[in-house]
């Protein structure tokens, strides 16, 4: 029998196999009759902003230019704004000084462009605008000496000196005004370079330097631009003689110099010059900024200042540097010295930070006191030298800050050379007022009136941490074997009961060896006047303020006795100011209501060497 072999047909599972792959075909496209392509990237948007100029005046145009790639709108921001095409440009007109930024965003690209606008002068009919340093040159020369009042406006910009090449302007004896004026300081910059000075005005430049201060004076009025990087001509050290020698007068000035003119400067910056304002007669400063300055202001005259601010301006004058000075040093027409009286010395709204302080001289008054001040709404901080050193009569201090201000101020003054005494080296003067240094010698006995005004942290070594007023001696007990006592009785002239009067203030950490606080003397002034050395205070407090012993100072065990280097006078420890240390220090009567005692250290925290007279609150 022929076997057979039995077979599996396989057609069936090969449609199948072809029925599955087309449907796992169709499955992997995804539905939809898609092709299976990856979809296209998004476009990357792009822009570009940019100004026809980086720099430009107020009230001038400027143009925006844009483009973009890939953006379907744009907007503008910052200094611009709306809704703008994705391409084009655009003419601003500025209206107004400073940095502008303009920002231009389309979808989430932004660009922005800065523009810097300088002032301009809005009017100018009155003067004439200058836009160079030789145009101002020829303008000044054109103008000098013509007799009437002349304005000169200085259009943005620097304008830089090079090597000993001041503006010169002469007045020829008339007594016009020439006022020049910039749009803004940080706009307008005249630039000494370090290489040259300035500016000199002179009243007629063939006065020597004495006949130069008799009236009548010129006038100069600066306002709205910088002076810079002034040098003199000479070198700062040099004495009136060796000047004079070279050629010149001594009343040159690196900044701006005077020979003599009323000044007035408004909304003025000075920085970086050795003597900046240097040598006008009864001088305004308002709305200006001095830093770094050797010697801020020289005033012959009156001195008002007025929102100003003086930081780190230093002195020439070594321990008895002072980086501002009025006297009243002029003649009037009729040959006569100006009557001290007749001049004023105010600082208002204004800060002093760190440098020198400010030195006020009146003299030659026709009666007495002689010379007044006001101090109002100031403050004066960190100041290396006594902040303000008064020879004058009458003083009004008023809702004003005193802080953290150092060494005080370095006599000589007589009668305080006292070899071994002091802290200072032997035959060296005391150092004296930690913040206010006042001496009614010269100008016959005052009063010193001090309102709602805070001393704190000021100090010194010897008298008057915070105030000095000419010692704590009651000169009715003689420094030395020669001196004779004082007679309160035979007094004539100006003597008031109290020369120093304080209520609503604050007086906290100050230090030194005599009167931490205070120290004031019983004296005899010039001039037939006598300061009694009295002291009336009110509602005010001293908290923490400290009494410290210098180590040169010697042991009251042992007094020395030795000769003044300048009188010749014997001289020993003198027993009326005593070693203790003290806070409030009188020569005379003191006389307390409601004050506040608080963790002040010393020996003696009041020491009267007249009366004390005082209420419960006296007591710490």
């Amino acid at each position: 029998m022929k076997s057979t072999t039995s077979r599996i047909p396989l057609r069936p599972f090969g449609w199948c196999f072809i029925l599955l792959s087309l449907v796992l075909v169709a499955g992997c496209g995804g539905g939809g009759g898609s092709s299976g392509e990856a979809p296209a990237p998004t476009p990357t948007v792009s822009v570009t902003l940019s100004l026809d100029t980086s720099s430009t005046r107020v009230n001038e145009s400027v143009t925006l230019t844009w483009s973009s790639s890939n953006a379907s709108s744009c907007s503008a921001s910052g200094d611009w704004s709306g809704s703008k095409s994705t391409d084009g440009s655009e003419s601003l007109t500025v209206t107004e000084r400073g940095t502008k930024t303009y920002t231009l965003s389309c979808g989430t690209v932004n660009r922005s462009v800065e523009l810097g606008v300088l002032c301009t002068h809005s009017d100018t009919n009155d003067g004439t605008l200058v836009s160079s340093l030789e145009g101002l040159r020829t303008e000044i020369n054109r103008v000098e000496g013509d007799g009437i009042d002349d304005i000169i406006y200085l259009q943005s910009g620097t304008y830089s000196l090079e090597e000993s090449s001041p503006i010169i302007y002469d007045a020829k004896g008339t007594v016009e005004k020439i006022s020049l004026i910039g749009c803004h300081p940080d706009d307008v910059v005249v630039d000494g370079n370090g290489a040259s000075s300035i500016m000199h005005f002179l009243k007629n430049d063939e006065e020597t330097n004495l006949t130069g201060w008799k009236a009548p004076f010129p006038s100069l009025y600066l306002e709205g631009f910088t002076v810079k990087n002034g040098v003199l001509p000479y070198s700062v050290n040099l004495s009136p003689g060796p000047i004079e020698e070279l050629g010149f007068k001594n009343t040159e000035g690196g900044g701006i110099a005077t020979e003599r003119f009323i000044g007035k400067i408004k909304n003025m910056k000075f920085l970086d010059n050795i003597f900046s304002f240097r040598g006008s007669i009864e001088t305004e400063i308002e709305d200006s900024y001095f830093e770094n300055n050797i010697e801020a202001v020289w005033s012959g005259g009156s001195l008002h200042i007025k929102n100003s601010t003086f930081t780190n301006n230093t002195g020439t004058g070594g321990e008895r540097g002072r980086t501002i000075y009025s006297t009243n040093g002029y003649l009037l027409e009729d040959g006569s010295v100006v009557d001290g009286n007749h001049l004023n010395f105010v600082i208002e709204d204004s800060t002093f930070t760190g440098g020198a302080g400010i030195n006020v001289l009146r003299d030659y008054c026709s009666e007495i006191p002689c010379g007044k001040a006001s101090i109002k709404n100031s403050t004066f901080e960190g100041l290396y030298h006594t902040p303000l050193i008064f020879y004058l009569a009458m003083i009004e201090i008023t809702n004003s800050k005193f802080l953290n201000n150092k060494n005080g101020y370095w006599g000589p003054n007589p009668p305080l050379v006292h070899p071994g005494y002091c802290a200072r080296p032997t035959a060296s003067p005391c150092e004296t007022g930690g913040a206010l240094f006042i001496s009614n010698y010269h100008t016959g006995s005052g009063v010193t009136t001090i309102t709602d005004t805070e001393f704190t942290n000021n100090s010194t070594a010897d008298y008057g941490g915070a105030i000095f007023f000419e010692g704590v001696r009651d000169c009715t007990v003689p420094y030395s074997d020669e001196e004779t006592p004082c007679d309160p009785l035979n007094v004539t002239g100006f003597n008031p009961d109290h020369n120093l009067i304080i209520r609503n203030s604050v007086f906290k950490g100050n230090t030194s060896h005599r009167g931490a606080a205070i120290a004031i003397a019983k004296v005899k002034q010039g001039i037939g006047s006598f300061q009694r050395g009295n002291v009336l205070i009110e509602n005010t407090s001293f908290t923490d303020n400290i009494g410290v012993v210098n180590p040169n100072v010697p042991s009251p065990s042992g007094p020395i006795r030795v000769h003044d280097p300048v009188t010749g006078f014997l001289i020993s420890n003198p027993p009326a100011d005593g070693y203790d240390t003290t806070i409030i220090a009188s020569g005379g009567n003191i006389d307390a209501n409601n004050i506040t005692l608080s963790g002040n250290s010393a020996d003696r925290i009041i020491d009267a060497k007249g009366t004390l007279t005082c209420d419960p609150s006296c007591s710490q």
